[in-house]
């Protein structure tokens, strides 16, 4: 149980002029608090015996609001530091668990799930903050404070009904143990629900696309009461032990107070004790009640506190795959020289890159420019042998030979890009692109086309025109042309 302190050792040592000051405040405050029912003992007292005088009255008014004003004073002064550090091992954790985050590579978050980091980053790191203010606060007050209350009832009243007054204590310490050993074990089992239900709702709402698309929405819903329901159970474990806090040391401050009132009326039926003291030791059992209620309070906090530090540190223990180096080396001005030779081998000249994107554009322009052609062609070619617009067959010469130019165009462009990335000059790609279409072989390789085309021959592919007419013999008797095939 406190082992946490221990685990949070780093902080108090280099926040320990805080913590210091904490404690003093909170010491001076439980002495300045144990002179008010003395100050009220003696009053009845007087009034018993028939001493009581206005000065007196006035004077132990007077020192009652002195007291309370200083200890509210302290008080706040004390909380205040307590509580501040609190806030601040919260901020450091949460700043050291970013930083190692951001450290980890990809395989650390393939074993860790999103939503149990998110869980460890938020309700664990506020469990650690508790410890180190109410925490402190609790275990003070459940040991300096209350053993200021016995030594003040031992010394001032008497150690034989103080005695008996403490008998419940111990039973209080042993329910109060094994209450924390419960809290600790079901705490880490409702932390780890919730870091899964975390993750399964960042799945859900990462994937909602795919959910919607499959029609798994009653399906998610179903998962999700499930992963609901058993994070409500594990949280309703944990009440359900916290809740047996109160009534036991309910108990056992009754009995306390049973002892005290029998056994304090003995004592006055006796002579030992006036009645004024009596009252003062009822006083202080009553002062009694929270330092019982901060044990439980303490052992509480402090076993959620240690569940949680342990998951943080799981998480902030883990090493990193890919180590920064301990002392790295710190280059203020790098070699002019080397650095050059790494910029030129990792990107290369403006002018080769201005080349090779106008090399790129080229070709793209000449593709483009095949498939209109082919486009265009083929929507010639289907007018033509609508049979309502019958022509005759020179004149279907024609009309394909000039729509197969652009291709014949296209393709010696595409050619000259080709050569001119073999040869890599970028000039001369724009040159042969620019002159495409303009060889001495186009003209020859019309007219042979018209002359076969005319003399009833058959038309074969040839590499000029890249165009075939299957089925078209000699001497056929068809006079519409068929459809002709256009290959780039």
């Amino acid at each position: 149980m406190f082992s946490v302190l221990f685990k949070l050792g780093w902080f108090f040592k280099d926040q320990w002029k805080r913590y210091t000051i904490a404690v003093i405040c909170m010491l001076i405050s439980s002495i300045t608090e144990l002179i008010p029912p003395m100050l009220i003992g003696t009053s009845i007292d007087e009034i018993a015996t028939g001493t009581l005088t206005w000065r007196s009255l006035t004077t132990t008014l007077v020192l009652i609001a002195s007291i309370t004003i200083i200890t509210y004073i302290v008080n706040y002064v004390g909380i205040y530091r307590l509580f501040g550090g609190a806030v601040l091992v919260e901020r450091i954790l949460r700043s050291r668990f970013l930083r190692h985050l951001l450290k980890m590579t990809p395989s650390f978050y393939e074993r860790n799930r999103t939503g149990d980091l998110m869980a460890r980053a938020t309700n664990d790191l506020n469990a650690v903050s508790m410890t180190a203010g109410f925490g402190i606060m609790t275990m003070i007050d459940s040991t300096l404070w209350m053993a200021a209350i016995i030594v003040a009832m031992s010394a001032f009243i008497s150690w034989k009904l103080t005695l008996a007054a403490i008998l419940p204590l111990p039973v209080l310490a042993y329910l109060a143990n094994m209450y924390g050993n419960w809290i600790h074990n079901r705490f880490t089992e409702a932390q780890d629900a919730f870091g899964k239900m975390n993750d399964d709702v960042l799945e859900t709402v990462s994937g909602i696309r795919v959910i919607r698309a499959y029609v798994q929405e009653k399906s998610s819903e179903r998962k999700f009461a499930e992963v609901t329901e058993d994070v409500f159970n594990k949280n309703l474990a944990v009440v359900r032990i916290d809740s047996l806090f109160e009534p036991t040391v309910k108990i056992l401050v009754g009995i306390s107070y049973l002892i005290g009132l029998c056994y304090g009326a003995y004592l006055v039926y006796h002579g030992e004790i006036t009645i004024g003291v009596l009252v003062t030791f009822n006083v202080y059992l009553g002062y009694l009640i929270w330092p019982m209620f901060a044990i439980g309070e303490m052992i509480n906090v402090l076993q959620r506190g240690n569940a949680s530090m342990d998951r943080v540190n799981e998480t902030l223990f883990t090493k990193e795959d890919v180590k920064e180096p301990a002392e790295p080396v710190d280059v203020k001005e790098p070699d002019q020289s080397r650095r050059r030779h790494l910029l030129d081998r990792a990107r290369p000249d403006h002018r080769h890159r201005r080349a090779h994107r106008q090399r790129q554009d080229d070709a793209d322009q000449a593709t483009a420019a095949r498939i209109s052609a082919g486009q265009r062609l083929d929507h010639d070619l289907r007018r033509a042998d609508r049979p309502d617009q019958l022509r005759p067959a020179q004149e279907l010469v024609r009309i394909r030979a000039a729509a197969a130019i652009p291709v014949l165009e296209a393709a010696q462009g595409q050619h000259q890009v080709r050569q001119s990335r073999g040869n890599g000059g970028g000039a001369g790609h724009r040159a042969g692109v620019v002159r495409a279409g303009e060889g001495p072989g186009l003209p020859a390789a019309r007219a042979g086309y018209a002359r076969r085309r005319e003399g009833g021959g058959p038309v074969r592919r040839t590499e000029a025109t890249g165009i075939h007419r299957p089925g078209a013999h000699r001497g056929s008797a068809d006079p519409h042309p068929r459809r002709c095939a256009v290959s780039g």
